[in-house]
């Protein structure tokens, strides 16, 4: 390979430039609690809903509805409801009217008028109720506030804080804490708490109220209690990447109760919550949620199964990356004779001029015995568009295949090509083929198929793919728990050739998981009760060295992606979602950083033109290699990162500067600017050196007469090691 292919390989596209305002993720694995959170969105006029990690909210002008997560173990959603009643002290007591909420972030206000606030925060563990008196009631005696109240749970007993706890014996419940009184002060004094007649009493000491500093806050909170098998429930979820915030969505289902369960999700930025709890349904039984990057819109599509009574559907709704809002809703399939097998959904990977702007649904309809696609568009409207849906494949064809269990890649390259793959059953035998599939077009066409290698004992019938741009690998496993991947190209000519096969180091018959970038590809399966991450080679067939497991994993099951999965390949970043030993959904950050190669300081620096520095080393296979420039000018205009083979420089005045071969201009902020790059783990790039070096444009400096304005940091010699 020649240093100027090598050079472009390195720094292929100006989407490597990332701000100096967005920090990196720390070095893998960090683990990160993702369902320990909270959250409430509005759905309809005056309705919000939300949640915590284990238990739903509906508030509106009435009142708030408690629904705790108890898992599988009851049959139906357990409740409470709490309908302001009246508050006042001794005998001059008010009725309270219905007031329209009002939201500010995760925190639900109603006025009451006369300076009475309730204050309702949705909090991960549960509904924090409050109620703020700007001034002292009148009368006299205790302070009291009555909610109308009703629960399908069991009559309650006394809980140990002065609260209260309605339980169902051997499942859980819900649990109403002790009141407090906190003045302006802080001075704190316990209330007490009853249940009777249908209503719910909280009441302070007269005392207390009469010589209180105002304003005075009254506060419980509502929460579960012994969740059961709540937490993150059904034992599926997903995640994907969005390039333009460098952020990611996880989605996951909760199991209120047997019939009903929650799709949720939650933002991740520079590796920590970003925002709150997204719920995308309460109603029915919702399961298998998987979500892919709509990335001209700076959306995610998120689709799930979803059963209410005998409605068996596939939904879809967009998520604006930036705010979490849930923009568009689709019913992508429909069915009342039997429900949908597994579904999976591609995004779009490319913001080239003219690209597609399709997404892709695959899904098992089992009521036409079929594997079937649905395109999924924006028109220039901003309006959902989804023509359709197209048969893939049909059981019976070939004579006898029943086929099941489909899979897409999860983005579309500039070619606006997926690869799909399926589990085919023929004559008791089941393997796993694919098909690359156009969406680009006025409808999805297989253009292509071929099997899957199978090994000689077990055929493989679990798999996953990922990949873009004609270039895709798919990882299967057999029912021995041997797993396999194999990489796939599409060919000028249409077909769709194998590489050979490929043996991660950890395997198991749990469905595997893969996640493919432009340099690595990273696996992921579960063995004696742990995921495990391998990886390898994206473009040969070599194994990679980075392998484990994430923290606190004590389970088989998770999934994984990568940051081509939102059309970013050229960095191999990738995030593990798994559950830890409690229940709890966890990811795991996983980025290279090697410890090889070396870096040379060639001088050749003049004016205020900021110090060079870099994240570590230019290691083969380092992912996450970060140049950086910091004490620029607050005259400066545009720094320019210059990555080039060295060579002899251009001498001007009292400035050298290495000729500029590929440039990136990332934005100046707070006097800084930054760019990463990944290095491909290649042998054969061991040994290669560049340079590197920023141009500052700044017209208050003047010191190369041929280019006034320009003023350049040091030259950097970077030599690529192992």
């Amino acid at each position: 390979m020649n240093r100027i292919a090598a050079v472009s390989l390195l720094l292929l596209s100006p989407l490597c430039a990332q701000a100096a305002d967005a920090p990196l993720p720390p070095s893998s694995p960090d683990a990160v609690f993702v369902s320990v959170t909270s959250g409430v969105q509005p759905v309809a006029d005056g309705v919000l809903r939300g949640g915590g990690e284990a238990y739903r909210v509906v508030l509106d002008a009435v009142g708030v509805r408690f629904e705790p997560a108890l898992g599988a173990q009851v049959a139906v959603a357990q409740h409470a409801t709490l309908a302001p009643h009246s508050l006042g002290r001794g005998d001059a007591m008010s009725a309270l009217a219905p007031v329209r909420p009002t939201l500010v972030d995760r925190t639900v206000s109603r006025a009451h008028g006369d300076g009475v606030t309730e204050l309702l925060d949705v909090r991960p563990e549960g509904l924090a109720i409050a109620w703020r008196f700007r001034d002292p009631l009148p009368g006299s005696g205790d302070l009291v506030v009555r909610y109308a109240f009703s629960t399908s749970l069991p009559a309650p007993t006394a809980a140990r804080d002065g609260g209260l706890q309605f339980e169902l014996p051997g499942v859980g419940g819900i649990t109403i804490g002790g009141v407090t009184g906190i003045d302006a002060n802080g001075a704190r004094v316990a209330g007490s708490l009853r249940c009777a007649d249908g209503m719910l009493e909280m009441s302070l000491p007269a005392a207390f109220v009469a010589t209180a500093a105002y304003p005075l806050l009254l506060d419980p909170i509502v929460s579960t209690l012994a969740a059961g098998s709540g937490g993150i429930g059904a034992n599926d979820f997903d995640l994907a990447y969005d390039a333009g915030t460098n952020s990611w969505l996880v989605v996951w289902n909760v199991q209120i109760a047997a019939n009903d369960s929650d799709i949720r999700g939650q933002r991740l930025l520079n590796g920590a919550l970003w925002g709150g709890l997204i719920v995308f349904n309460n109603t029915g039984i919702a399961a298998s949620p998987r979500v892919a990057n709509l990335r001209q819109r700076g959306r995610f599509g998120v689709i799930w199964r979803q059963t209410i009574a005998a409605a068996n559907t596939v939904q879809l709704r967009a998520v604006t990356a930036t705010t979490a809002a849930v923009t568009h809703s689709l019913t992508v399939a429909s069915s009342t004779t039997d429900a949908f097998g597994q579904i999976d959904i591609a995004g779009e990977g490319s913001l080239a001029i003219g690209s597609n702007t399709d997404s892709l649904v695959v899904y098992h309809d089992r009521e036409l015995d079929a594997i079937r696609t649905r395109r999924v568009s924006f028109n220039a409207s901003d309006n959902l568009l989804a023509p359709p849906a197209v048969d893939l494949w049909t059981d019976g064809i070939p004579a006898g295949a029943v086929y099941a269990l489909p899979c897409v890649s999860r983005c579309s390259g500039a070619d606006g090509n997926v690869l799909t793959t399926v589990q085919r059953t023929l004559a008791g035998t089941a393997s796993v083929h694919c098909a690359g599939v156009s969406i680009t077009g006025i409808a999805a066409g297989v253009v292509g198929e071929l099997p899957l290698p199978t090994s000689s004992n077990f055929p493989f019938a679990l798999a996953d793919v990922d990949g873009a741009d004609g270039r895709w690998t798919v990882f299967a496993a057999n029912p021995a728990g041997i797993t396999s991947a194999v990489h796939v190209n599409w060919t000028s000519v249409g077909l769709l050739t194998f590489g050979p096969p490929i043996d991660p180091q950890y395997g198991s018959a749990v469905p595997p998981r893969i996640a493919r970038s432009a340099a690595r590809t990273w696996s992921l399966s579960g063995i004696q009760a742990n995921v495990h991450y391998d990886t390898f080679d994206s473009t040969s067939d070599a194994l990679g060295n980075e392998v484990g497991s994430p923290p606190n994993s004590t389970d088989t099951l998770g999934a994984v992606a990568s940051t081509g999965s939102g059309g970013a390949p050229e960095f191999d970043d990738a995030v593990i979602a798994y559950r830890s030993p409690t229940n709890q959904l966890l990811v795991a950050f996983l980025r290279s950083h090697g410890n090889g190669g070396t870096i040379g300081n060639l001088g050749g620096g003049c004016g205020v033109a900021g110090t060079t520095s870099f994240s570590g080393n230019p290691a083969l296979g380092s992912n996450g290699f970060t140049c950086s420039v910091s004490g620029l000018s607050p005259t400066a205009l545009v720094a320019v990162f210059n990555f080039a083979t060295a060579g002899a420089p251009f001498v001007c005045g009292a400035c050298t500067f290495t000729p500029w071969q590929i440039t990136l201009t990332p934005p100046i902020i707070g006097g800084a600017s930054s760019v990463r790059f990944a290095i491909p783990p290649r042998a054969n790039l061991a040994g290669l050196q560049f340079e590197t070096q920023w141009t500052t444009i700044d017209l208050a400096q003047s010191l190369c007469p041929l280019l006034p304005g320009f003023v350049t940091t040091n030259r950097s010699l970077l030599t690529l090691g192992q």
